[in-house]
């Protein structure tokens, strides 16, 4: 092989070496991005799960004062 096939060869494969080297960053990168999403859709749903049961406990006690309100002594000195 003479000196020009050799740098040739060389500068292939530094540049080869330096775009794989990029896309496992760019992969990691992208991993790191979707797992960042996810966390905050988990977090989202953990919030709408507490809303929800915080909206269950709120319609549990207004329906247990409506039904406080139609009892005959509501409001009344026994």
């Amino acid at each position: 092989m003479n000196a020009a096939t050799e740098m040739n060869n060389y500068k292939t494969t530094s540049l080869l070496s330096k775009w794989e080297s990029q896309a496992e960053e760019q992969q990691h990168h992208n991993e790191q991005h979707l797992a960042w999403h996810e966390l905050g859709r988990a977090r989202r749903e953990l919030n709408g799960q507490e809303e929800a049961r915080v909206k269950s406990k709120q319609v549990a006690a207004l329906a247990r004062f409506v039904a406080a309100s139609r009892h005959r002594s509501f409001g009344r000195k026994a």
